[in-house]
């Protein structure tokens, strides 16, 4: 925030985004270090300010509105792509940046605003103003006295945290680092959980639905780590998709399936991890089209064998079936893709261009006429 006239300015960090009730609390923090407050406050329209706007008619936030209410002042909002309304603010903001915040280390955010208050004492409103070359702190002694009193209180809102994407390895990332959930969290693609950092030690993860404590993590001073905990065991890490699950329900209807099959997927994930999740969509279809008769007999062939292409396991089920007398596999998938399937059959349909001996014959005729 910046004092129109004196350009006496007061600056409030957060490391997470500002929501509206930590808009309004520093509001407060910037009532206090003035001494009071403005009449009126311009605004750029943000979403933690404003719901809509229709021609110059604002809704605020339910948070806003009750603290502009309560402190009594004005707010006037900006047109949307009017920088030339908000210049005053937007040249701090980069002031800010460009010379209290570049190149600068802190430990925690709390150090960082006292940090920036002893900035703003020696520097940000100590020295001379480059437009109005006057010093702010100096102005703003005679300003002061015109402010409208303030005798709000605002409690500092606790963190309401972050929604963070959770990855296909039960994981989130979270400032540089990846943080280990417990199995089962990742329910497919869009699934979230929410992050708050309790302390600058340590954050919780809670579940989006029903906002249920998930697990509580010790923050990770080490870029780049994963940081996990001894309760969370390595089968944690990667949890089973839909074509894996698919495909155990199907094999546990047949008696001693299982186990083979927990073995032949263990050798093809050892051998080519890349190719597994394609692998065992592959074997679903397959298996899911096998009777239960032929299941065991087929694994076990799989296994003594060493299929690991799971094209070739196909295949090999298949001519199973057609020994037994049974119809072969519905929709059963090309190792080169349906596009090389068609190629191929375009190819085997091919009729050449045949000439007739004739015009051979008419064509030595010709050349031996010349000579």
């Amino acid at each position: 925030m910046v004092l129109s006239r004196c350009r006496q300015k007061f600056v409030y960090f957060q490391d997470i985004p500002f929501t509206s009730k930590m808009t309004a609390y520093a509001h407060h923090l910037a009532f206090e270090f003035y001494g009071g407050m403005p009449e009126t406050i311009v605004y750029d329209q943000d979403a933690v300010l404003i719901v809509s706007e229709n021609l110059g008619d604002y809704k605020l936030t339910q948070e806003m509105e009750a603290f502009r209410k309560s402190a009594g002042f004005k707010a006037v909002f900006c047109r949307a792509a009017d920088p030339q309304s908000k210049g005053k603010v937007e040249n701090v903001v980069g002031y800010v940046k460009k010379n209290f915040m570049k190149g600068r280390r802190f430990t925690t955010i709390d150090a960082l605003n006292q940090e920036a208050l002893g900035w703003l004492e020696r520097t940000g409103n100590g020295h001379r103003h480059a437009t109005t070359r006057l010093v702010p702190s100096e102005e703003f002694q005679k300003e002061q006295p015109f402010l409208l009193p303030y005798s709000g209180h605002v409690e500092k809102p606790a963190q309401e945290g972050r929604m963070y994407a959770v990855r296909r390895d039960n994981t989130i990332s979270y400032q540089g680092c990846f943080y280990q959930l417990p199995s089962g969290c990742y329910k497919g693609d869009g699934t979230q959980v929410r992050v708050v950092r309790t302390d600058e030690a340590t954050i919780e993860v809670f579940s989006a639905e029903g906002n249920l404590p998930v697990i509580t993590h010790t923050v990770s001073a080490v870029k780049g780590k994963l940081v996990t905990k001894p309760e969370l065991s390595k089968t944690d890490k990667a949890d089973p998709g839909p074509n894996e699950r698919a495909l155990a329900e199907r094999l546990s209807r047949v008696p001693g399936a299982a186990d083979t099959a927990t073995e032949y997927l263990g050798l093809i994930k050892a051998d080519r991890p890349r190719y597994y999740n394609k692998s065992v969509s592959l074997l679903r279809g397959l298996f899911e089209q096998i009777p239960d008769a032929m299941v065991c007999d087929l694994l076990n062939t799989l296994v003594s064998n060493k299929v690991l292409n799971a094209y070739d396991a196909v295949e090999i089920g298949n001519a199973k079936l057609v020994r037994s007398g049974q119809r072969t596999l519905s929709n059963a998938p090309s190792r080169y893709g349906s596009r090389g399937k068609r190629r191929s059959e375009q190819s085997a349909n091919l009729d050449p261009q045949r000439s007739s001996i004739a015009d051979y014959d008419n064509l030595v005729e010709s050349l031996s006429s010349q000579n």
